[in-house]
C-alpha cells in the first residue's frame, strides 16, 4: 500500500511537472526545501488521515519535510482557494478525495 501511495504521487507530481510545458524543471533537485501541503478539511478526517500517511512516504521519498496546513471551512472551499492563490513554485501542494481515492495537486 505504501509503495503504491508512493507510486501515484510521483506520477502525479510527473503530470504537473510536464504539464507546465514552456517552464524547464530540473526534477533531479526538486523539492530544494520544504514543501507546503494544505489540506482543505479539518484535521482527523479520512482525507486527512490519507494525505498525512502520502505526505510520510514524500518525505521518504524527497528527503524533505512535508508542512501539513489543514485549512477548513467553506466545504473545502478555503483551502482550495489558498491554494489556488499560492505561488505557482511547486513548493506548496494540496490534495482533496475521499477513502478510495486521491487526488494531489501542485501549484
Amino acid at each position: 500500500m505504501r509503495k503504491l501511495l508512493v507510486v501515484f504521487a510521483v506520477l502525479v507530481l510527473g503530470f504537473c511537472v510536464f504539464a507546465e510545458g514552456s517552464k524547464e524543471v530540473s526534477t533531479s533537485s526538486y523539492p530544494e526545501r520544504k514543501v507546503t501541503m494544505i489540506i482543505p478539511y479539518k484535521a482527523g478526517g479520512g482525507t486527512d488521515v490519507l494525505l498525512r500517511l502520502l505526505a510520510s512516504e514524500m518525505e521518504k521519498e524527497w528527503g524533505q519535510q512535508i508542512i501539513i496546513e489543514n485549512k477548513a471551512g467553506g466545504a473545502s472551499q478555503v483551502g482550495m482557494t489558498e491554494l489556488v492563490n499560492a505561488k505557482p513554485d511547486g513548493y506548496t501542494i494540496g490534495g482533496v478525495g475521499n477513502l478510495d481515492h486521491v487526488l494531489v495537486i501542485q501549484t
